[in-house]
């Protein structure tokens, strides 16, 4: 990474890393389900609109929809354009993987360079992400931001964490009882990276409770997300169900319209693939 993109990254985790007291301590163990019976529509609100008094971590969720030279092109059928992080609304969730899956809805962007020479210049599709993640005292949890491909369309991106060892500076990933400040920007304007759109927030690591794996065996694979989710369990929860989401469209429209994305329940799902060094 080059020094000035390093100082960027600084500025931005040094904003972030201030707040972060504001979410309070991590609970290692997960709470177990209320005595009274919820639905999973319950949960998944409960989820994403936790109780306030728990606090707010530092984050940002929304990333804008035009910032400097870049500019989100305007989709009519879904009516979003903002790069947007699937995260609750405090800005933090809980998984049990060491290598989770982080999702986006990422519309498409331009780039319109400032060409003096040009009266109308060219827009450029932006093609670039970068996800970086640090652990709780804003030391790098990866050796390097992992450079990403964007989709050619707006839709709902998936980024698994990587389960190399040699990606990681604790070689195994996330821990348990320990949270991760994170970071997703689309690579618009690499003069002026502080301006592209970006999205933030954390994950914890918790260990999952000892009847986690008999609830899951018990439970058809389509309906899992639902065990997750009672367990108060964001990442695995959300994925499972975004995954399944043709069985359960009355729940995946839900969640969509507690996160505002309403607009985009048959949005494609896309991976948003890593870029290998050396190409």
């Amino acid at each position: 990474m080059t020094s000035r993109r390093l100082f960027i990254w600084h500025r931005i985790i040094g904003c972030t890393l201030a707040g972060a007291l504001l979410g309070g301590g991590l609970e290692t163990a997960i709470a177990p389900p209320p005595v009274h019976a919820e639905s999973i529509l319950e949960r998944l609100h409960n989820l994403i609109w936790p109780p306030t008094n728990r606090g707010t971590a530092s984050g940002r969720r929304r990333g804008g929809a035009i910032r400097g030279n870049c500019a989100a092109v305007n989709n009519p059928s879904a009516g979003v354009r903002e790069l947007i992080a699937l995260i609750p609304q405090n800005n933090e969730g809980k998984t049990t993987s060491a290598f989770p899956t982080f999702w986006f809805y990422t519309p498409t962007f331009q780039f319109l360079p400032s060409d003096p020479s040009s009266a109308n210049p060219a827009p450029v599709q932006v093609r670039d992400g970068e996800f970086m993640l640090l652990d709780d005292r804003g030391q790098p949890a990866l050796k390097a931001p992992i450079p990403v491909t964007l989709p050619d369309q707006s839709g709902l991106g998936r980024l698994t964490l990587p389960s190399d060892p040699s990606a990681w500076v604790n070689r195994k990933g996330l821990e348990v009882g320990k949270r991760y400040n994170w970071f997703f920007s689309i690579r618009c304007d690499v003069n002026q990276p502080a301006k592209n759109p970006s999205v933030r927030g954390w994950i914890a690591r918790v260990e999952a409770p000892p009847a986690l794996a008999e609830q899951l065996q018990k439970t058809p694979k389509k309906d899992r997300y639902g065990v997750y989710i009672t367990n108060g369990i964001w990442f695995e929860g959300f994925t499972l169900l975004a995954e399944n989401r043709q069985a359960a469209p009355d729940n995946w429209a839900a969640v969509l319209k507690e996160l505002e994305l309403a607009t985009v329940t048959q949005a494609p799902i896309v991976v948003l693939q890593p870029i290998k060094s050396g190409k």
